[in-house]
């Protein structure tokens, strides 16, 4: 306590006047408790002794320390930073009890497409060895599946985990006795204390030993997240509390991570009887898989009568009577456009990297109200809907493969077995985002500038044509083109073909070659009798097509794909008849 004393005197000896030495008896009076007495007399006698002597108070302006006139710096035009928070985010874990795998894959596809699922845990997949790993491939997911020995029925598992996930899958820790599954999980970034997540799945029939089941999770470590199908154990920390087939609870999950989790009830996947379960970390957020937006047409079947109902009502007769084929040309497209645009307009379409080529905006839909249906307790629309997403499925596929595949099987066997691959799930090559250009690499607007720069220096050095136009007195009547031969022209049009720059669909040109027949006509005349064509029929869709599966070179693994008009294309075939009998009755030579 002797410092504390000369602490204490130190401060007291710099007082100026009187009243800081009242104040200085009070701060005397507030430590005599717990300073002892002798230094409290000390320091009251010496106290008194300096009201004897009082310091002079020598008062003066004070200096400033900085200049009067100071340049505040203008920080209008500064960006202000933002701050990165990291969160800690936790696998996102859906999981279902589909009771037979296989003809729900394009549900289960279609049903995860739209979250960015980290973990997609499936039991009762029924699997065996004549069931591939490709057959049951979903694009951006690694499968590992656990089937039945000696290809027994029922029970199986297979679990997905995303591409982008830290995982490993331990073995060890299976055992004959158990259907089970086990994997080592390493987020970005956990909390704290943990670093690493023990994700298992469990799936114990009734008929299974429980006491087995027991001793096996008990010897788990304390880091676990354990997925428990079809079980009645008696484990703490449970995440699933309400029902999920009928009024109890079969599908449980066990984790001593249950703070940090939420377990929330979804429809069942197809007829099985037990509700899927998505565990939701609480507070975390996925980012959403990257989505394009495509703008596209609704082709169902009322709104093409609506406009083939419009098409036949147009009079065609003042677009026949302008005097040139671009003239006729830009009127055809004119009221086809409006009358598209009218009856079958554009709507923007979400499209995810992992829909399958069969899934239509239609299946994503009813899906939806199957999961509201779900969320009301809306049991009958529930049912409706249900079934309905497991027809139009199974008619996807199947028109899928009658439209695409079925009729190359001899005509393109190359074709045909792409096709069967796609539907089997084999991989596809990726596609085309990113390619190194001189050692950088280029990406979205920047890679098709490149790309467009290289087929063009293709015919960089040819000399562009001048166009003279050849003077035509008559035109005999072998060169005039019938309507009905356009007709049939049109009508022999395969519908499934792409569209080139007039945007005109093939189908349209096909189901209404009756209707636009005249119109057509008159504009093929019209450029034969004229000895040019129209512009836009000059245009193409040019589209990048690689060589190979990984493209590395823009000169080298790529080449060019031209999409042109379909109308331009009839027009080329009566000409190329012209020119072959014009050369069958004029040709030089015999030919041999």
């Amino acid at each position: 306590m002797g410092e504390s004393s000369s602490f204490w005197e130190l401060n007291l000896s710099t007082s100026t006047n009187t009243s800081l030495s009242h104040e200085a008896d009070n701060m005397l009076t507030q430590i005599s408790s717990f300073l002892p007495p002798q230094n409290i007399v000390s320091a009251i006698s010496h106290n008194q002794e300096l009201n004897k002597y009082p310091i002079p108070t020598i008062m003066k302006p004070r200096k400033n320390k900085r200049p009067e006139c100071i340049s505040v710096p203008d920080n209008s035009s500064l960006i202000p930073l933002r701050r990165s928070v990291t969160i800690p985010r936790f696998p996102k874990i859906w999981f279902s009890n589909v009771r037979s795998m296989v003809n729900k894959l394009d549900e289960v596809s279609a049903s995860i497409s739209t979250e960015l699922y980290d973990v997609v845990v499936i039991t009762e997949t029924w699997l065996n060895s004549r069931v591939t790993d490709e057959l049951i491939r979903i694009p951006g997911y690694v499968s590992c599946r656990r089937d039945r020995p000696n290809n027994q029925r029922g029970g199986g598992l297979c679990t997905y985990l995303n591409s982008q996930l830290n995982f490993t899958e331990l073995t060890d820790l299976s055992e004959p006795e158990i259907e089970s599954q086990w994997f080592l999980i390493r987020m970005e970034r956990l909390p704290r204390g943990i670093n690493s997540i023990l994700l298992g799945t469990v799936y114990h029939p009734p008929q299974s030993d429980d006491h087995v089941l027991r001793m096996h999770i008990l010897i788990l470590p304390s880091w676990s997240l354990v997925i428990s199908i079809n079980s009645n154990q008696e484990i703490s920390k449970k995440l699933v509390t309400k029902p999920t087939r009928g009024s109890n609870i079969l599908d449980q999950a066990f984790s001593t991570l249950s703070p940090y989790y939420d377990a929330i009830i979804l429809p069942p996947i197809g007829k099985s009887d037990h509700s899927s379960i998505l565990l939701q970390p609480i507070s975390t957020h996925a980012p959403s898989l990257p989505t394009t937006r495509l703008q596209k047409r609704d082709y169902r079947a009322p709104n093409k009568q609506n406009l083939i109902s419009r098409l036949n009502t147009v009079n065609w007769t003042p677009l026949m009577r302008l005097n040139s084929c671009e003239e006729q040309l830009d009127s055809f497209q004119s009221v086809v456009h409006i009358a598209l645009n009218s009856c079958i307009p554009m709507r923007t379409v979400k499209h995810h990297p992992n829909d399958k080529a069969w899934i239509t905006p239609v299946i994503k839909e009813s899906i939806k109200k199957r999961q509201q249906a779900w969320l009301n307790n809306d049991l009958h629309q529930y049912n409706v809907y249900r079934n309905k997403v497991i027809k139009l499925c199974k008619r996807a596929r199947q028109r899928f493969y009658n439209d695409k595949i079925n009729h190359m099987h001899e005509s393109n066997p190359k074709k045909w077995w792409d096709g069967i691959k796609l539907l089997s799930g084999l991989s596809n090559p990726p596609p085309l985002t990113s390619l190194a250009v001189n050692g950088t690499v280029l990406k979205d607007f920047d890679l098709a500038v490149a790309i467009n720069e290289s087929f063009c220096s293709v015919a960089a050095d040819i000399p562009q044509l001048n166009f003279t136009p050849i003077p035509v007195s008559n035109i005999p009547d072998e060169y005039i083109i019938a309507r009905d031969a356009v007709e049939l022209a049109l009508v022999a049009v395969q519908d499934r073909k792409s569209v080139g720059p007039d945007e005109i669909p093939n189908w349209l040109l096909k189901t209404c070659a009756t209707t636009i027949s005249s119109p057509v006509c008159s504009m093929f005349n019209s450029s034969i009798r004229e000895g040019r064509v129209p512009r836009l029929w000059k245009c193409a869709d040019v589209l990048p097509l690689g060589k190979i599966s990984r493209p590395k070179s823009i000169d080298t693994d790529l080449r060019p794909i031209s999409l042109t008009a379909v109308l331009n294309k009839i027009l080329e075939s009566f000409v190329f008849n012209f020119c072959t009998y014009c050369y069958a009755i004029h040709r030089p030579f015999p030919v041999w």
